[in-house]
């Protein structure tokens, strides 16, 4: 027996044109005078950007998955979580760049998690991974100090503290009441 399917496609323009008008809206939280800068104007201004947008995260925060799933209704929310993501960038940002030059001024770099190469110019996404797993547990019992259980870090995750100054017993020491 041989089963056989003709199908036949015709795209939906009405669908098409709906899914196209949906991805162009953008999100752009600006401290510029409106009456100088207009929309388009900070949409330009935003779109030549492409050296920041490439090299500090910023091509992260276009994507749907940082704003589309958030429903913010009104724009003291709107711009609450742009200082939220700028602030979030600043810190990924940092955290790159001492990591980079921490390791470049040793002369030598981690271990990618992935290509299992050592390399000194690891992004802050990659560098993370080797965190990946770590669960912290807190245990308060009843007149019993706070307990916490200590993770195992691998010598990547140990060597990346290490270079950007952390000490590892943030892992195995209760918080501070």
């Amino acid at each position: 027996m041989v089963w056989t399917v003709d199908i036949s496609l015709t795209p939906d323009q009405a669908a098409i044109d709906k899914k196209r008008r949906r991805a162009s809206c953008f999100v752009l939280v600006s401290d510029w005078d409106q009456e100088e800068w207009d929309d388009a104007r900070v949409l330009a201004e935003y779109r030549h950007q492409s050296l920041i947008e490439g090299h500090t995260g910023f091509r992260w925060m276009k994507g749907p998955a940082a704003v589309a799933p958030v429903m913010l209704n009104a724009p003291h929310r709107i711009r609450a979580l742009g200082l939220v993501f700028v602030l979030a960038l600043m810190v990924r940002n940092f955290f790159q760049f001492t990591l980079r030059a921490r390791m470049k001024q040793r002369g030598r770099g981690i271990k990618h998690p992935f290509r299992k190469k050592e390399d000194d110019n690891l992004t802050t996404e990659m560098a993370l991974v080797w965190f990946d797993g770590i669960n912290v547990v807190f245990v308060k019992l009843p007149g019993i100090d706070w307990t916490r259980t200590t993770p195992t870090l691998c010598d990547e995750a140990r060597d990346i503290l290490q270079l950007i100054g952390i000490k590892e017993e943030i892992y195995a020491r209760p918080p501070p009441r």
